[in-house]
């Protein structure tokens, strides 16, 4: 296993973790019950999405259709696939930074 994937699997696991038991919805309501796992659901579906890129991106790359003439390179395509794992995180800490200095 590559370090890339060993790293995206851990983040993936500590989204996963954060969803389960630091999430404040997720402590209103019985643990794995529906209203759990409906939230749950999309959430690791995003992130499983997102792992894709960065562990199979030669896979990804090769796929040309439509307006897509030419292959992708593996390393642009592992990189779109970290940007969207971090994303999250990124996104929260610029809206803290917003509210924080701008409103």
């Amino acid at each position: 296993m590559s370090v890339s994937r060993f790293l995206s699997l851990v983040v993936f696991c500590i989204y996963i973790f954060v969803a389960l038991f630091l999430y404040p919805e997720a402590s209103n309501v019985d643990f794995l019950s529906y209203r759990h796992s409906a939230f749950l659901f999309p959430f690791v579906m995003f992130f499983l999405f997102c792992l894709t890129f960065i562990w199979f991106p030669d896979q990804w790359g090769s796929i040309v259709r439509g307006r897509v003439t030419r292959p992708s390179p593996g390393g642009l395509v592992a990189f779109m696939g970290w940007v969207l794992l971090l994303l999250p995180p990124l996104v929260l800490i610029l809206v803290k930074i917003i509210y924080k200095y701008v409103l």
